[in-house]
This record gives C-alpha cells, sequence and structure tokens, in this order.
C-alpha cells in the first residue's frame, strides 16, 4: 500500500513538473516574440546619432517634448534621452543654449518652436528635433 502511494505521488509530481517546465517555456517563447518595447526605446540611440554630433560633449542641453508630462512615455523618452547623450548634461526645460525636442507628431515641431520662443536648427524624420534661441549654431 505505501509502495503504490509513493508510486502514484511521483507520478503526480512528475507530471506537475513537465507541465510547469512546458509552461515555462511558452511563456518565455511568448515574452521574446511579442513588443516589449512600447516606447521605442531601442531606437533611441539611432535617434539621437546626429544630434550626438552636431552638439559638443560639454554641452549643457535643454528637453522639451509633445508627449504628456510625467507619463510611462515621457519618463521612458526622457531617460534614455539623457542615457544615450551623455556626457551631455540634459535638462527638462528650454534655458540652455541647445534644446533637444522628442515628439510624437510630425505637426509638433514649429508648435513647440513657437510655444518655447525657439528656432529649428536641425529636424530629423524620426522624433527628434535639435532646437536653439537663434545664435545656437
Amino acid at each position: 500500500m505505501n509502495q503504490t502511494r509513493a508510486t502514484i505521488a511521483l507520478t503526480v509530481a512528475s507530471v506537475l513538473c513537465a507541465w510547469g517546465a512546458v509552461e515555462a517555456w511558452q511563456w518565455e517563447n511568448g515574452y521574446q516574440t511579442h513588443n516589449h518595447d512600447p516606447y521605442q526605446l531601442r531606437f533611441q540611440e539611432v535617434r539621437l546619432l546626429a544630434i550626438q554630433a552636431a552638439v559638443p560633449e560639454s554641452a549643457e542641453m535643454g528637453y522639451i517634448s509633445d508627449l504628456e508630462p510625467g507619463s510611462n512615455a515621457d519618463l521612458a523618452a526622457f531617460n534614455s534621452a539623457r542615457y544615450v547623450l551623455a556626457p551631455r548634461l540634459l535638462r527638462r526645460g528650454t534655458h540652455e543654449k541647445w534644446v533637444l525636442g522628442i515628439l510624437s507628431k510630425t505637426e509638433s515641431v514649429a508648435k513647440l518652436a513657437a510655444a518655447h520662443g525657439l528656432v529649428i536648427v536641425q529636424p530629423f524624420n524620426n522624433g527628434a528635433v535639435l532646437y536653439g534661441h537663434g545664435g545656437a549654431q
């Protein structure tokens, strides 16, 4: 009787382990195949390459965006831009000579420039804009 119980317990345990392994594999496979970068941060380095070349490493830059302030998208875009543009110092606002704009809509380029009294130094077709205060070039 004890041997039968032990056999049943081991069989159940083996089946549960196999089931857990299959479930873990399916979860991992699904995780890798779905897009887990909703803010396209993996493209931030490519997006900002031209700005890295245009702005000296010692520069202090401002930052504006048309993303909702404090939203996950805004925080992700700002913090990843800070990382990519280092050692340049990036601060929110438009008080610096150079101002980085990260935009989700192309019509925001001119609107943000006008709203903040900036000039467009160099627009890019990838959601990034380099603004200045007239003599920033």
